[in-house]
């Protein structure tokens, strides 16, 4: 398995669907993106914004998996609206 930049072992097929999300949300749904980036870094944390999955990255309770918090923690760089994203994996 691959291992991310925060030391998480993540299975490859989530962490290209959860990059996938993440920059379709970049794209097209920035308060979504902003808000899924603070549930990430503040677990525990409620979204703000009515949007009631994500695209698949929070569940019905609002909750996001540790997997998926995992990799948004290690693709996603920045505060605010200087956030980007960058490769999650972490290189040999």
């Amino acid at each position: 398995m691959p291992i991310l930049h925060n030391g998480a072992d993540i299975q490859a097929p989530v962490i290209a669907t959860v990059m996938e999300v993440l920059e379709e949300l970049l794209t097209c749904k920035l308060s979504a993106f902003l808000d899924c980036v603070d549930q990430a870094r503040h677990p525990g944390c409620r979204p703000h914004l009515p949007i009631a999955d994500y695209l698949g990255l929070i569940d019905a309770n609002g909750l996001m998996h540790d997997a998926t918090r995992a990799v948004i923690l290690s693709a996603v760089t920045g505060d605010g609206m200087d956030m980007a994203l960058q490769a999650p994996i972490a290189e040999d």
